[in-house]
């Protein structure tokens, strides 16, 4: 089993501002790498309505120690009303990769 690690799940407006948020994790240090997928569309309900919109996804590798305090920190840097934030654990992976992910986590 991988060490307490997590892949943080989250989504932005667009590519430009999920690559600033990106760079600002890891300059924090609450992240050791972020995967953005630059064009994804959601479908939801907002406000009683089905709602379509563009959006960018972000996959963010880290820590579970550190998941409350990315959370936090992307609430704050976030403009949406209610950011999608979900944790998933890692299960197995690569051991040098696992090694490497929990070493750049600070």
């Amino acid at each position: 089993m991988a060490k307490e690690l997590r892949l943080v799940y989250v989504t932005h407006e667009n590519h430009a501002k999920a690559k600033a948020l990106a760079r600002k994790l890891l300059k924090e240090r609450l992240v050791a790498c972020v995967n953005i997928l630059p064009h994804t569309e959601a479908v939801y309900w907002w406000k009683d309505r089905i709602e379509a919109c563009p959006e960018a996804a972000l996959l963010c590798k880290t820590t579970a120690k550190n998941v409350p305090k990315l959370i936090k920190r992307i609430k704050q840097l976030h403009p949406y009303d209610i950011p999608c934030v979900l944790s998933l654990k890692v299960e197995k992976g690569n051991p040098a990769y696992l090694n490497w992910l929990e070493k750049e986590c600070r």
